[in-house]
């Protein structure tokens, strides 16, 4: 017979049937939002992707450097990273509200509205600066939005081909903000080419980086395609550099993103990232890109 001493013990130390089940089903409840409401996450005012910022103002800033090297910066140019910016923030609000199930959608019309109206009234104003031509680099980028757009509502924005087409879109500004006109791509120099490229090429890879921390944390396939991906960044730096396009400083960049391709995702059993501490990387690692586009050029071939 147990005595009640014991039993009593038992019963202090033995946590009630269901106990966890329920604290956990308070706490999805508690934290549950619906879209748009204060201190709502996915309300459709800023974007959860905290490394979308740096892939748009960075490409920005190169635009700008080489504009100014070139001896063509202007006010439209510099108008365009703004009015960029909130283009992006009208698409994560589009994005949202094509997932969004019918009865929430009405909640991301007002980000959308006033979003999109302000990159508009920006945008417009770049293109009364600047003139017109830009405008046909407003037709890829139409592509490329609705392209990402129908992917959303397929559900397949997490899908490799949704990430390449959101960074094709976002680091454009920077082709944009230095070749205002399409055909101005044809007198380019071999530093500037490259330059963009490799801008490009970076962000690029941090579509499997992030995959490789996240949704494809311990796949060995997806570690093995983001080390290949960087092994291939660079070699093609190396070569731009031995040709005189890139500096040294690019060359350091390219060996840091390769080995954190490699480290990163390996070292994440041990010591675990959060989501918020994997985008800051990504923005040191854009600071970093933007160094070595100030003091990594090469010559003017």
């Amino acid at each position: 017979m147990t005595s009640p001493t014991r039993a009593g013990s038992t019963r202090a130390s033995t946590p009630r049937p269901g106990f966890a089940q329920r604290g956990a089903h308070e706490g999805a409840r508690v934290g549950a939002r619906k879209p748009g409401r204060k201190g709502g996450r996915n309300n459709g005012w800023l974007p959860q992707q905290h490394g979308a910022w740096a892939m748009l103002v960075v490409p920005w800033l190169v635009g700008l450097l080489l504009a100014q090297r070139a001896g063509v910066l202007d006010a439209a140019r510099v108008l365009l990273g703004p009015a960029w910016l909130l283009g992006y923030l009208a698409f994560n609000a589009a994005t949202l509200m094509t997932k969004a199930a019918p009865v929430r959608r009405a909640a991301y019309r007002r980000p959308l509205a006033v979003y999109g109206a302000s990159a508009l009234l920006l945008g417009g104003t770049a293109v009364v600066l600047g003139g017109p031509q830009v405008l046909w680099w407003g037709l890829a980028g139409a592509l490329l939005v609705a392209l990402a757009l129908l992917l959303t509502r397929q559900k397949k924005e997490r899908s490799l081909l949704a990430g390449v087409v959101s960074i094709l879109a976002g680091t454009g500004v920077g082709v944009v903000t230095r070749y205002w006109a399409p055909a101005e791509v044809l007198s380019a120099t071999g530093t500037e080419l490259a330059t963009l490229a490799a801008t490009v090429a970076y962000f690029a890879g941090t579509v499997f980086t992030v995959k490789t921390m996240i949704r494809q944390r311990g796949s060995r396939g997806w570690l093995a395609a983001s080390i290949g991906y960087h092994v291939l960044l660079l070699a093609g730096v190396a070569v731009a550099a031995l040709v005189g396009w890139l500096g040294w400083a690019w060359l350091v960049l390219a060996v840091l993103l390769l080995a954190r391709a490699v480290w990163e995702p390996t070292t994440l059993d041990s010591r675990p990232l959060t989501v918020l501490q994997i985008g800051l990387i990504e923005v040191a690692a854009s600071v970093l890109l933007l160094v070595a586009a100030v003091i990594g050029t090469g010559g003017s071939a």
